[in-house]
């Protein structure tokens, strides 16, 4: 009190200096606000998209789904082991994550894994294998987001695979795919990609 009594004996100029103090105050919270705010986008950006709904009440953009130790779909988190992100236009999926594994018995794991019953974003590259130590499937995510998947016959050979690292034309969410007999002949290959409003497998142009 004696230091403000020495400098503001007008109370005028008090009532200017507090207004003064109480701005630069306002600034540097505003600063630090935004820097925090800018710091967190990155995170914050994808969990506020999350579980949408368009207009129509059909789901939209990215959703949270659950797969059990196996990769098997899951309604719930009480069942899971892993979560991914499948992403939805007008209610349907775009391109459906995962199909079943019911045969699998193994799971090699290149990546982000569930341990003690904790539940893991899908992140590196996983193997499913039969109790005949026959390969399954390889998928490969990236921060819960299918990148790569691909099933295999009893022979050991790729019969179809889907690849988002080789989209069409850059377009986004397309990406290259692939059908072979158990020989490896090609069956049918081409982008999955969006033409007159429906997603799917076509040939290329």
């Amino acid at each position: 009190m004696k230091w403000n009594k020495l400098i503001y004996r007008d109370r005028s100029w008090m009532t200017i200096g507090c207004i003064f103090i109480q701005s630069v105050v306002l600034v540097i919270f505003w600063g630090f606000t935004m820097r925090t705010a800018n710091a967190q986008s990155s995170s914050l950006a994808a969990w506020d998209t999350l579980d949408r709904y368009d207009l129509h009440h059909h789901k939209t953009g990215y959703w949270r789904i659950y797969f059990d130790c196996w990769l098997n779909s899951v309604r719930t988190v009480d069942h899971a082991c892993f979560f991914a992100y499948q992403l939805y236009e007008d209610g349907f999926p775009i391109f459906p994550v995962m199909h079943s594994h019911g045969r699998a018995t193994s799971l090699e794991v290149d990546g982000r894994t569930s341990v003690n019953g904790e539940v893991v974003m899908l992140d590196g590259t996983y193997r499913l294998f039969t109790k005949k130590e026959r390969k399954l499937t390889e998928c490969v995510f990236s921060n819960g987001i299918l990148r790569r998947l691909v099933t295999y016959h009893k022979n050991g050979q790729s019969i179809e695979g889907v690849d988002f690292t080789r989209p069409y034309k850059e377009e986004p969410n397309t990406a290259y795919f692939f059908i072979k007999r158990k020989d490896g002949g090609i069956v049918l290959e081409g982008h999955w990609r969006k033409v007159n409003g429906l997603w799917d497998g076509y040939k290329d142009d």
